[in-house]
């Protein structure tokens, strides 16, 4: 592990990665410690929060499905046309329940504790108990979706089990974990799932030098919401028009 030197203290609830104490893991097997210690499996799942926007949510990116959505239904049906507007988005149309971020996630338990994770890269992963307040902000976007409506089917459901996948090397065209001990290792880290007791499992997994993290069934596909169920939690907010905090500088 990285250890990091934050100590919690956010200025104005603005989020900075230097000053999160959270360390950088590294190891699939500090990552088992880590479960192990803060004996995450067997808690309830209350509320999910995002610190900053998901990026595959964000207006613009609903802008273009719009446009994709409109496209394909108007060559279809020329007859029948319909406008390339978020407004005019089918509300059977079908979104992965799925995010990609760059800030960290928070879980809240029926408990009140909350655990916090980031996955920043390749093999590396930062992640707390109660380090990080609830209403912590990004410091230049907001969030732009409710994860309680987007991860609805594991809200109120307690964890089971918890995997970490493993991996022998850092993917093409993907950053490498920071420092020189990773190199040393057998495996790198790929994922982490918390299996509920529900009959879906969520997943967390670097992607180049952001996280995804979306849900999967037992058939281990990622699951679908409905547009129509999914448009009440989100915000259409568009990237970085947030305000930063310059005291944070």
């Amino acid at each position: 592990m990285i250890e990091m030197n934050g100590n919690n203290v956010f200025l104005n609830n603005i989020y900075d990665p230097e000053r999160w104490s959270a360390g950088l893991l590294q190891m699939p097997e500090e990552v088992v410690t880590f479960f192990k210690n803060t004996q995450i499996a067997g808690r309830k799942i209350q509320h999910i929060y995002t610190v900053g926007p998901a990026y595959n949510l964000s207006k613009e990116w609903i802008q273009n499905f719009a446009i994709a959505i409109a496209s394909k239904h108007n060559e279809e049906n020329p007859e029948n046309p319909i406008p390339p507007l978020i407004e005019c988005i089918p509300a059977d149309s079908v979104f992965s329940r799925f995010i990609l971020l760059d800030q960290p996630l928070i879980i809240e338990f029926d408990s009140g504790d909350r655990f916090e994770i980031l996955f920043s890269r390749c093999s590396e992963v930062r992640m707390s108990i109660n380090k990080l307040p609830k209403e912590l902000r990004a410091p230049n976007a907001l969030p732009n979706v409710d994860c309680d409506i987007l991860f609805s089917d594991i809200i109120d459901k307690r964890i089971l089990r918890i995997s970490v996948g493993r991996r022998k090397d850092v993917p093409e065209d993907w950053p490498e974990p920071h420092g020189e001990d990773w190199k040393e290792q057998d495996t790198l880290i790929s994922y982490i799932m918390f299996e509920t007791d529900g009959d879906a499992a969520l997943v967390f997994e670097p992607y180049k030098e952001t996280g995804r993290v979306y849900l999967i069934g037992r058939d281990k596909k990622i699951r679908a919401i409905h547009y129509g169920d999914l448009r009440p939690g989100l915000t259409m907010e568009p990237l970085g028009d947030g305000t930063e905090d310059e005291t944070q500088k």
